[in-house]
């Protein structure tokens, strides 16, 4: 009996960990369609820069480079810059555990617009609604993917 026990708790930790993959994998690649665009969406749109009437240093990407993630609740702010928001949104990711509430956020002043009122040509649907609604296929991709490891 003692045997059956120790097998079913191995059995249990391999599950959960396979479980802990599908999460972040999953997530990652959400993440991913939002922010920069893939199968299921164009990602968060980038102003270009050869439209401005004047230079702004400040500005291109700043959206993109918005997004935060936290699972204590919603994020304040995102950095502002793509490299640093992927960072922080990845070390979340990474650590993310079964049970734990994954919440990722863009606080941009005009990401509503873009998202939602066709501000942009680059993704005149939207770039977050298209990868959520994608959300069953893109779980089942993931699966796919770990289940050839």
């Amino acid at each position: 009996m003692d045997t059956f026990a120790k097998d079913l708790s191995g059995i249990a930790e391999r599950l959960h960990g396979k479980a802990e993959r599908l999460c972040r994998a999953s997530a990652r690649v959400l993440y991913n369609e939002m922010s920069s665009g893939g199968r299921y969406s164009p990602g968060t749109p980038i102003a270009d820069p050869s439209l401005w009437i004047e230079p702004r240093p400040h500005v291109g990407g700043f959206a993109r480079g918005s997004w935060a993630a936290s699972t204590e609740g919603v994020p304040e702010s995102g950095p502002g810059n793509i490299g640093a928001a992927d960072a922080q949104v990845g070390g979340v990711i990474e650590a993310l555990k079964i049970g734990e509430t994954l919440t990722v956020a863009n606080r941009a002043p005009y990401i509503r617009r873009l998202e939602f009122d066709a501000h942009s040509t680059q993704a005149p649907d939207g770039f977050v609604r298209p990868a959520v609604e994608a959300w069953g296929l893109i779980v089942d991709e993931v699966v796919t993917s770990l289940a050839g490891q």
